[in-house]
């Protein structure tokens, strides 16, 4: 069975602000550019600046993109 999960305002503003957060790190580590950070993880180069300008976004892609850096992110 598929269940939506409902999240509170407060909630996915917090999750956006995270993953935001971690892109712009990442992208100023590695010396690329948001849209091209956004292609090699989920094929969209808008996905991050449409993140920040409020776009909607699921739980799983939340976890797709954590995911990835979690991977491809070592010190």
């Amino acid at each position: 069975m598929n269940q939506k999960i409902k999240v509170t305002d407060s909630a996915s503003e917090t999750l956006r602000a995270r993953m935001l957060a971690h892109a712009r790190s990442y992208a100023k580590t590695r010396d690329l550019t948001m849209n091209a950070l956004g292609r090699l993880i989920l094929n969209d180069q808008r996905f991050f600046d449409e993140i920040a300008a409020g776009r909607d976004f699921r739980v799983g892609t939340y976890d797709t993109v954590m995911e990835w850096f979690d991977r491809h992110w070592t010190d």
